[in-house]
């Protein structure tokens, strides 16, 4: 009987280790507003597929809103693209404007905000490194204008306050990130950073 049951634990055991072998770990460290540790948990995510890029961090933590699903669009070379939600309707549209550099990475995002939808102004910049890694972003808010130019609606961005508030990643030679530091006006804000 005692055999079956060391049998039946070391099968149960074998398997919970594979298990955790599917997922990666991650520390993540929240701050007060004096920079001063609030707490750190530990988390697994059972994503091995996915590249650890800005998007497996928009998805599992949340951050980069209104970052788009491409960041190098080669074909908008030194390029600044506008999308209007509704270009008949002035009182109830936004748009989002995306400026692009010589190699077509984005390089700054800005959404109008709309006014019947209660939602501000805005827009982020960012930057890379020599191998195209997204190394940084940073948010501020924005005032706007329309105006009408030759029939057509055009937006007037105006920089009303840039806010200390960045995002720092850090990458390993393969491509992966593997630390990502947010910080507030106040300081750090979050820390998270890939268990090996």
């Amino acid at each position: 009987m005692y055999k079956y049951i060391i049998i039946l634990i070391t099968v149960l055991l074998s398997l919970n280790g594979n298990a955790q072998s599917d997922s990666l770990y991650f520390s993540v460290s929240s701050y007060y507003s004096n920079n001063l540790l609030h707490k750190t948990d530990t988390i697994a995510i059972k994503d091995m597929k996915q590249t650890l890029d800005v998007h497996f961090y928009k998805k599992h933590f949340h951050l980069f809103y209104g970052l788009p699903k491409q960041l190098i669009k080669k074909k908008y070379k030194n390029q600044e693209i506008v999308e209007w939600s509704n270009p008949e309707n002035e009182q109830a549209n936004w748009s989002d404007s995306y400026t692009y550099d010589t190699k077509g990475r984005l390089i700054e995002y800005k959404y109008s905000g709309c006014m019947i939808c209660s939602q501000l102004p805005w827009g982020y910049t960012l930057t890379y490194d020599e191998n195209d890694h997204m190394i940084e972003q940073r948010t501020y808010f924005l005032s706007f204008s329309h105006t009408y130019e030759e029939g057509e609606i055009k937006t007037n961005f105006k920089l009303n306050e840039e806010h200390k508030d960045y995002t720092k990643l850090t990458y390993d030679t393969n491509g992966s990130i593997i630390a990502l530091e947010k910080y507030s006006v106040h300081g750090i804000e979050k820390e998270i950073r890939q268990l090996l």
